[in-house]
């Protein structure tokens, strides 16, 4: 599964998501992480990071659910 990740870095935020964004509602399923679901569908279509910079360097982000294994792109992990 391809994903395409947006970084806010003011926020801290990262977002994550399959194809193109789309109206969602979320999921946490861990502290600060949010699955994204379709609204019409519920499909799983993308998650959400609160305090990505914390999270990463914390460790957590070893796994996401749903997800499994994800690779940050490199651009983003620089940035932070």
């Amino acid at each position: 599964m391809k994903l395409h990740f947006s970084y806010d870095k003011h926020a801290d935020v990262l977002y994550a998501f399959k194809d193109v964004p789309k109206e969602a509602w979320c999921e946490e399923v861990s502290d600060g992480i949010l699955i994204r679901r379709d609204i019409d569908t519920d499909e799983i279509i993308g998650f959400t990071i609160v305090n990505f910079k914390r999270q990463r360097a914390g460790g957590f982000l070893k796994t996401i659910p749903h997800f499994g294994k994800v690779s940050f792109p490199r651009e983003i992990v620089k940035s932070i």
